[in-house]
């Protein structure tokens, strides 16, 4: 085997390797823009846990006025309030300033 063969068999089975990881990531990418496509209602801790940040911080964030509005819905038939943010609209929020590095 020459070299030229043989670093065309050292990729090959890179690609083999990495292929399947990277097509399970374009999968799990795809379905979860499938599914925050649809009217998906986040919470506060939702939020948290996509940001990968603690609760208190996305107070912090819900407070900025570029935030995506929330919509207030009843909690548990009481007088108080729970508010939830539609998913894709914190998503795309969120990517536009990781750009930043606000985040």
């Amino acid at each position: 085997m020459n070299f030229e063969q043989a670093i065309s068999e050292h990729f090959k089975k890179q690609i083999d390797t990495v292929l399947p990881y990277l097509t399970k990531q374009l999968i799990r990418e795809l379905k979860d823009q499938i599914k925050t496509e649809s009217n998906d209602l986040w919470s506060t801790a939702e939020i948290a846990e996509y940001c990968g940040v603690h609760k208190q911080k996305v107070y912090l964030l819900t407070n900025n006025p570029t935030f995506p509005a929330s919509v207030v819905l009843p909690k548990n038939e009481s007088d108080n309030f729970s508010p939830k943010w539609y998913a894709k609209d914190v998503k795309q929020w969120v990517a536009l300033h990781r750009e930043k590095r606000a985040i």
